[in-house]
């Protein structure tokens, strides 16, 4: 499954010193039919964005430090059917 391969960051630092400036999922481009979706502490949408890449990250622009809840949807395409898969979890954005 997706949920034993990727690897999201907990905590990411934008502050443009090059060093964990962006949210990083490892492993994603093994499912590049993906959807990424961020969430502040009170359920508001601040990020979304289907096949989550280096290109298009998550950096946290505009937002204030604090802790968001991400949503990961793989879709797995199988045979005849396709699934897909649902992984959350909470990052920290820290300057």
């Amino acid at each position: 499954t997706a949920l034993q391969i990727l690897k999201p960051v907990n905590v990411f630092t934008p502050n443009g010193d090059g060093q964990n400036d962006f949210f990083d999922i490892i492993n994603i481009e093994q499912f590049p039919d993906n959807e990424v979706i961020i969430y502040n502490r009170w359920g508001n949408e601040v990020f979304k964005t289907s096949k989550y890449s280096a290109t298009s990250r998550f950096k946290g622009v505009g937002l204030p430090d604090g802790t968001y809840f991400y949503i990961i949807k793989i879709n797995h395409s199988r045979s005849q059917s396709a699934a897909t898969e649902i992984i959350k979890g909470f990052i920290t954005i820290l300057r």
